[in-house]
């Protein structure tokens, strides 16, 4: 919401003013949306850096080593998705005191559809979400929606695959990520470096979308490893699952885009 949507926001509500559109509507000593474009510069500049989490390679590789030997998955190929420069991502919120909640989470693909980073931006949103669990987001059968190999301990059984907001797979955030990653791809204003990482990433994730092909018009899914392939699992019939799911909701039942 603060990082992404309210600028995001911001911006739309300007260039619907510096459209005119609007003039025949507004009262003339009303100008207020003129400093719009303004108030959202400030929002992005300020605003996300306050959820920024920084993992040193170093620190990076135990800690998912850790939560692999945790949870019962296979490390390598998670530990060798993480390169020298570590790991950075947007927390999932901030506590009480204003820190970071270090989750690594799929909402960023919000900021690939809605916002129009630089190309480092882009490229760090692109390659921190693509990468293999639990060093990144990406399974043999989807996008999980959170990761909480980051986080303390006592926190990571809150964050596991039997809880609805945990480590499983959103049909509609992996779709939500497909369109982000697509627009970016359209743009003519990144570098060459940025969108041969975008180009990676999108086919990595359509790879996995396509792992899970059958059941992409579900809600959601959870997964099991075996000989260190992730499969699919049903969400919601195991005693443990914690599921909020609601049939009614518009992605319960609707997929939103091609893998």
């Amino acid at each position: 919401v603060n990082g992404v949507w309210a600028p995001a926001a911001l911006l739309a509500i300007a260039r619907l003013d510096e459209s005119g559109l609007l003039r025949d509507y507004l009262p003339a000593e009303s100008r207020a949306l003129a400093d719009t474009a303004a108030i959202a510069r400030v929002w992005l500049r300020e605003a996300p850096r306050r959820f920024d989490v920084k993992v040193t390679a170093k620190d990076a590789r135990r800690r998912v080593a850790d939560y692999a030997r945790e949870i019962g998955v296979d490390a390598v190929p998670a530990l060798a998705a993480i390169g020298e420069s570590g790991v950075s991502f947007r927390a999932v919120s901030l506590d009480s005191e204003g820190r970071p909640v270090p989750i690594l989470n799929s909402d960023e693909g919000f900021a690939l559809l809605l916002l129009d980073p630089d190309s480092a931006e882009a490229t760090r949103i692109a390659e921190s979400l693509t990468r293999a669990f639990p060093a990144g987001l990406l399974t043999d059968v989807g996008l999980l929606v959170a990761n909480a190999a980051f986080a303390d301990p006592t926190l990571q059984p809150e964050f596991g695959r039997n809880r609805y907001h945990g480590a499983v797979v959103w049909s509609w955030q992996q779709a939500l990520l497909a369109a982000g990653l697509d627009r970016q791809l359209r743009r003519s204003d990144l570098s060459l470096a940025a969108r041969t990482a975008l180009a990676r990433a999108r086919l990595r994730l359509g790879a996995a979308m396509k792992g899970a092909i059958d059941v992409r018009g579900s809600e959601l899914w959870s997964w099991s490893q075996l000989d260190g392939r992730y499969r699919v699992e049903p969400f919601g019939q195991r005693r443990e699952d914690e599921t909020e799911s609601n049939a009614i909701q518009l992605w319960s039942t609707v997929y939103l885009a091609k893998p």
